[in-house]
């Protein structure tokens, strides 16, 4: 389902697409993990509603949508501003996104300018390479018309779960990319992977989700693969640069040979 709002109001706009998210995903459990709301600031005041399908619209869901809204008193008035259309969506394969590439790289290089320099800046910078390279393999691309209205990339910030997720997805280029690391370095590019899965999440402030401090264990409490692969990590904050340089720098390479990317924007000057 894509619901896409053009508002004059920015900030009302935002307020309706968060009741909406929250309404939406609660009320229709078996549409939301395809939901998708997009916002736009124009000078009008319109929302359309997509389905992927003619059938899904025949069964009411539009009827539904309706309903959930109108019980909102918020969001009533909201509509009442509002011109509801509604119609059909088509998707299509992409077997990587160009865009969330570029900003991968751009992330990368900018990773590459502080090495030695800035250690936290250094490994966020990576951390967040990593998981824009891993979210531009096998996308979608939601269609109105002619017009490309959505991108439906890999979500979320564990580098494990997007990683394992990916395999199902492309499970033929993780293949070849766990064998070119293991040819490149000689190591496990799961193990590497899983050993920084949290770093964003984790590591990005100095205190944990709750500003709870965190504590580094004993050597008692170590991972066996970090005693025996030497990651070197004390706490769910540590990051194993080492591995986190070398995930990037396989990611960065291996996804630019295999679709033979170049560094400039489409249409670009």
């Amino acid at each position: 389902m894509l619901i896409i709002i053009y508002t004059k109001n920015k900030k009302l706009g935002k307020k309706a697409k968060n009741k909406l998210w929250n309404k939406l995903r609660n009320s229709l459990p078996k549409e939301s993990g395809e939901l998708q709301i997009c916002l736009f600031n124009e000078n009008i005041e319109q929302m359309g509603v997509y389905t992927n399908s003619l059938s899904a619209a025949n069964d009411g869901l539009l009827n539904k949508i309706r309903d959930i809204l109108s019980k909102d008193d918020e969001l009533k008035i909201w509509l009442s501003e509002l011109q509801c259309g509604e119609g059909t969506y088509t998707e299509s394969n992409e077997p990587f996104d160009y865009f969330l590439w570029f900003d991968a790289k751009k992330y990368y290089r900018a990773a590459m300018d502080l090495r030695g320099n800035h250690e936290k800046p250094y490994f966020m910078l990576l951390s967040l390479s990593v998981e824009l390279f891993l979210k531009c393999i096998h996308t979608r691309t939601r269609w109105v018309g002619a017009h490309g209205q959505a991108v439906l990339h890999l979500e979320g910030h564990s580098l494990k779960e997007l990683y394992s997720e990916l395999k199902k997805r492309a499970p033929n280029f993780t293949l070849r990319l766990e064998d070119k690391y293991r040819a490149a370095f000689n190591r496990n590019f799961i193990r590497d992977l899983d050993v920084n899965s949290d770093v964003f999440t984790n590591a990005r402030y100095p205190y944990l989700k709750g500003g709870v401090i965190p504590k580094r264990p004993s050597p008692f409490f170590y991972t066996k693969d970090e005693i025996l692969f030497g990651c070197e990590r004390k706490c769910e904050t540590d990051v194993s640069i080492t591995a986190l340089e070398m995930t990037a720098s396989i990611l960065d390479k291996y996804i630019s040979e295999t679709f033979n990317i170049h560094d400039t924007p489409p249409n670009s000057n």
